[in-house]
């Protein structure tokens, strides 16, 4: 997966008028989630942005807390 398309799926499902630096918060905490699983020495099998969850507030608005879903081990 390429940062630029994890800002790109993030921008075309963003209702809530996301701006650039809150993008790019949001892609540097999914480097650092991809980074941790390295460092620990797991290796993600199915990294797709469909495997990517961004959690949102009560009002729909995104934070930059993500969780990497459905690593393929199956």
């Amino acid at each position: 997966m390429i940062l630029a398309d994890i800002i790109i799926l993030i921008f075309r499902h963003s209702h809530s008028g996301c701006d650039r630096d809150k993008l790019l918060s949001i892609a540097k905490s999914v480097g650092v989630a991809i980074g941790k699983l390295h460092d620990a020495e797991i290796v993600h099998g199915d990294l797709t942005t469909s495997n990517l969850m961004i959690k949102a507030t009560v009002d729909g608005e995104l934070t930059s807390e993500v969780m990497l879903i459905d690593f393929g081990l199956g």
